[in-house]
């Protein structure tokens, strides 16, 4: 049933009082300042929560409350609250031939006379019976809508960790490898550099040999280290997505839990909110990657190195 906020002047008070009990007959909650407020307790506080908590207000219109100001304030109250969240259900019931106040002309009103006040009841409840079969209708819509969408989130959700988790898997293992492959290839530069080294010492000092031996060491090393680099930068770049995933991996966790404990209330935004880490899009760290990067220059490095050297033979 609803919870029925009664606004009237308090010249009205027996008119409030038997509306109150007629919404009482059918086991509506009545609120009214005069038989709802208790000795002692604060009625501004009082009236204002009242009124938040409402999920009708009824305005008793008569001359009196046109010079009310306690009722021009609970109409401001009750309009802002309808304005912001259509809540509460809003009724005039029109008592006097008075002016109805601006504020209430777009909102239907009831007309009643002081001495006939039971149709005025009946209609009122009727209002009331018909606003809370549209509000109901519209909560199992939501309802409806927030379990396909729990049903089919969980179900997205799930493939979309799944597909990430390999990813992660994968380019972490890939990762691995190309860091291993980096180590090796370092490790066979400094072997091969130290065992040419050696060799070097029993080859005849014939310069032209000496230098072809030299750069062809030269070579042989520089390829090493520079598959060495490359290795490390490719390793480098999967082991950035890797992280990337499990970050996203990570975004998606908490909005799971996030809509597993606030589904039924979370809205649209909320969940957007929640899910805006999942896939941003910083780039990849494979398209930052520069070709100078994995470029040894080792060729142009030889090249300028044996026209120095054949210039001082020359001399």
């Amino acid at each position: 049933m609803a919870r029925i906020f009664i606004s009237y002047s308090r010249e009205d008070q027996n008119i409030a009082t038997w509306l109150a009990r007629g919404f009482e007959g059918f086991e509506h909650s009545v609120f009214f300042a005069g038989g709802s407020i208790a000795p002692g307790e604060k009625f501004q506080e009082t009236i204002s929560l009242e009124l938040k908590k409402a999920d009708v207000v009824v305005f008793v219109l008569s001359q009196n409350s046109a010079s009310s100001k306690w009722v021009m304030t609970e109409m401001g109250i009750a309009l802002g609250y309808w304005e912001e969240r259509g809540k509460p259900l809003i009724i005039p019931i029109v008592i006097d031939d008075i002016t109805i106040p601006a504020q209430l002309l777009r909102i239907q009103s009831i007309k009643a006379r002081r001495d006939s006040l039971d149709e005025a009841i009946i209609d009122t409840l009727a209002a009331i019976d018909k606003w809370i079969g549209r509000s109901q209708a519209k909560e199992d819509d939501i309802v409806e809508v927030q379990d396909r969408i729990e049903q089919n989130a969980a179900t997205y959700i799930n493939e979309s960790i799944d597909r990430l988790q390999a990813q992660e898997t994968r380019y972490r293992n890939m990762s691995y490898r190309w860091y291993t492959l980096a180590f090796v290839s370092l490790l066979g530069g400094v072997v091969y550099g130290v065992f040419r080294t050696a060799t070097f010492k029993a080859i005849e000092t014939n310069w032209i040999v000496a230098l072809q031996f030299f750069m062809v060491s030269l070579i042989i090393v520089g390829l090493l280290i520079a598959l060495s680099r490359f290795s490390f930068i490719l390793g480098r770049s999967f082991m950035v997505e890797s992280l990337r995933n499990s970050d996203r991996i990570h975004a998606i966790s908490f909005g799971r839990f996030y809509l597993k404990a606030f589904g039924s209330k979370a809205d649209w935004q909320e969940v957007k909110e929640v899910f805006q880490h999942w896939n941003i899009d910083k780039g990849s760290d494979f398209i930052n990657q520069n070709p100078k990067d994995f470029d040894p220059e080792v060729f142009k490095l030889v090249t300028e190195l044996a026209g120095k050297l054949g210039g001082r033979v020359k001399q």
